[in-house]
């Protein structure tokens, strides 16, 4: 069901690790970028919170500043990302906020995933090697990230 390089819409989306008296579940995207056999995915919850310190504000593309700890990929608001999808706001992806997920954790806790196609080839590369250059990812994430 999941491809590498595919972006996803889940409504809603149940993270790992939650409270469940107090937890409520959010709509949120899901990138793939990468699955390891046929168990795990590697992938990122991208999100429209700008943690990008003032002073290295960009437009779009990659950001990476040790040590400050940030590493960021910045997608532009309106900007096509796939065939038939663009985001409304400014979106980030955060190397520090990639997680994996077991191919049945992800189907079986969230019922309604629509994928919104495969993310362009220049922007999904730039993603990649933004991550794997980057000493916010886990070594043991860079390991899965091959383009």
């Amino acid at each position: 069901m999941f491809k590498v390089g595919h972006l996803y819409r889940f409504e809603p989306f149940y993270f790992k690790s939650r409270n469940e008296k107090t937890y409520s579940p959010k709509n949120k995207y899901y990138i793939v970028l990468a699955i390891n056999g046929e168990d795990i995915i590697l992938g990122s919850l991208p999100t429209s919170k700008d943690h990008i310190p003032e002073q290295y504000q960009i437009n779009q593309g990659s950001l990476d500043i040790p040590q400050s700890n940030v590493n960021v990929y910045k997608i532009a608001a309106n900007t096509q990302v796939t065939e038939c999808f663009s985001f409304e706001r400014d979106t980030f992806i955060y190397g520090e906020q990639l997680n994996t997920y077991s191919l049945k954790e992800l189907s079986n806790n969230n019922p309604n995933i629509i994928d919104l196609g495969l993310i362009f080839d220049n922007i999904f590369n730039d993603i990649i090697k933004n991550l794997r250059n980057s000493k916010m990812v886990k070594n043991k994430y860079k390991k899965m990230l091959i383009i």
